[in-house]
């Protein structure tokens, strides 16, 4: 569930001016994974029973998270405007005032 909602994020950061069409991909290939995986793991696990089950599944897992890094832009490891760093008065840290104004990040 993590890596679906990692992978929203992704797409809104880099596709946004094709937002629905990518969430579709990717609940497509959840889908997938959902049915998929269970098949690839009943097929694994008389050859490697279930520690190397795991152990095949955390790689395949690591692979992809390499992927990931290496494939991915690195604009979406940049500081966007509310990644302020938090300063020492309180109330600069707040987005909202007490007087429900919204402070100076929008």
């Amino acid at each position: 569930m993590i890596l679906q909602f990692t992978g929203y994020s992704i797409i809104t950061g880099i596709f946004s001016d094709e937002l629905l069409k990518y969430i579709g991909y990717i609940e497509i290939v959840v889908g997938l994974g959902l049915g998929l995986g269970p098949m690839v793991g009943g097929l694994v696990f008389p050859f490697l029973h279930y520690e190397g089950t795991m152990f095949f599944f955390g790689f395949l897992n690591l692979g992809a998270m390499a992927l990931c890094y290496f494939m991915l832009p690195a604009k979406l490891n940049k500081a966007g405007k509310y990644d302020q760093p938090l300063q020492k008065d309180p109330e600069q840290n707040s987005l909202v005032k007490d007087d429900g104004k919204v402070s100076k990040y929008d």
